[in-house]
């Protein structure tokens, strides 16, 4: 099945999540993703789990890493060598786009640095990632998930008033840049196919992970202090909360976004504590939130998280019944079309990470796992560069294809 990206080729030195996760979105939709990476200094992505029962802790064996390398292929280049800084030159005089998610000045010490590639190749995109972006106080910083989260906001936006800052699990703060790195790549080669030139992209991790919080930010702005923690609170709903169901750690969440919804509560719960005139009104059910809750959880108490979300439902309430992440991916094929499981001859079956944009809406169906470390080395040298058998032979018996 075509893709989107079609004839898009990209030069992807990234690596853990933050970069390999735009990549393999854009590899999702057609582009031919070229991993850059080296034996001598392993993607620490490979180093990290899951590693599938009876998979060898090594370098071919990481889940993590098949899942987000996708679609791509991998050469195995030692860019601390001259030849391989020259051969990671020439791949890139030959592709659409570069992405690196290095602290800020890695890749010029390498000699890959935008300048001297832009000066070769002005049509590339070249998308930097860097933490706190190249320029500022911070810049030199190396930031990690939990760091960008502090620096961003985020921790102190979550949680209940009183509660100690608790970040967002599973890198939060590495996908929600990465889903900004690839939409800022799509828009650079929409424009360079209007105007013909390509551009560097400085893209900050920390700016990034700001914008999702944007309202809290200008909340704060206009009352002149720190928006306090809401916890699942809402001002646009009440009643809004996570209430405990029967069963070890069940749970439902409820959102009342109107007054229609907040009666149609009122008749399933049946309790006449909730039939307060005061509490016919967004306003009046806020001022009150901790009286209705208590009356929600009396009656969330007893049942099945199941039978909670079932029974709103019905009744026109927003709800639905907290799902565990193997839950989630369980329902995943009801609701996305494209989500499968691919087969890693190291890992073994791994399921398909969602891509919103479903195979029918033209995005390629994901069909091929991470590479091994430098799977696609001579292919692709010999593919691009022209390189003969011989060359690539003699290429790493120099240590520089390592």
């Amino acid at each position: 099945m075509s893709g989107l990206l079609d004839g898009v080729r990209i030069l992807d030195f990234s690596h853990v999540v933050t970069g390999p996760f735009a990549t393999g979105l854009l590899a999702d939709y057609g582009a031919d993703v070229i991993k850059i990476e080296s034996a001598t200094a392993v993607e620490p992505g490979r180093r990290l789990g899951p590693f599938a029962p009876g998979a060898p802790r090594e370098p071919d064996g990481s889940a993590l890493f098949a899942a987000l390398n996708r679609n791509k292929r991998s050469v195995a280049l030692n860019l601390k060598h001259p030849r391989g800084t020259e051969i990671a030159l020439a791949l890139a005089d030959r592709c659409d786009v570069l992405v690196e998610n290095f602290s800020v000045g890695t890749m010029g010490r390498l000699g890959l640095g935008h300048e001297r590639v832009l000066a070769r190749n002005p049509r590339l995109v070249y998308l930097s990632m860097s933490g706190l972006g190249a320029t500022g106080p911070r810049a030199g910083w190396v930031s990690f998930n939990v760091v960008i989260q502090a620096l961003s906001g985020l921790m102190l936006a979550t949680g209940r008033p009183g509660d100690p800052p608790v970040g967002i699990s599973n890198s939060w703060a590495d996908f929600v840049a990465g889903l900004h790195g690839a939409a800022l790549i799509a828009a650079a080669l929409e424009r360079r196919d209007r105007d013909g030139h390509g551009c560097w992209i400085d893209l900050s991790q920390y700016e990034a992970n700001v914008l999702p919080i944007g309202h809290l930010v200008l909340e704060s702005v206009e009352r002149g202090y720190a928006s306090p923690r809401p916890g699942n609170r809402s001002v646009f709903a009440a009643p809004q909360g996570c209430y405990p169901c029967a069963g070890d750690d069940a749970w439902c969440a409820v959102s009342v976004t109107d007054d229609t919804a907040w009666t149609a509560l009122v008749a399933l719960i049946g309790d006449a504590a909730l039939a307060v005139p005061a509490y016919r009104t967004l306003a009046g059910r806020q001022a009150h939130a901790d009286e209705i809750d208590a009356v929600i959880e009396r009656w969330t108490r007893s049942r099945p998280a199941s039978d909670v979300e079932a029974a709103l439902r019905r009744a026109g309430v927003p709800a639905a019944a907290v799902r565990t992440n193997v839950e989630a991916l369980a329902e995943l094929p009801r609701f996305v079309p494209s989500h499968s499981t691919m087969t890693h001859p190291v890992v073994g079956e791994i399921p398909v990470p969602p891509n919103p944009l479903h195979p029918e809406r033209a995005a390629r169906r994901a069909h091929r796992a991470g590479p091994r470390l430098g799977e696609h080395t001579a292919s692709v040298l010999a593919e691009i560069l022209g390189m003969s058998a011989e060359t690539v032979d003699q290429l790493a018996a120099d240590g520089v294809l390592t």
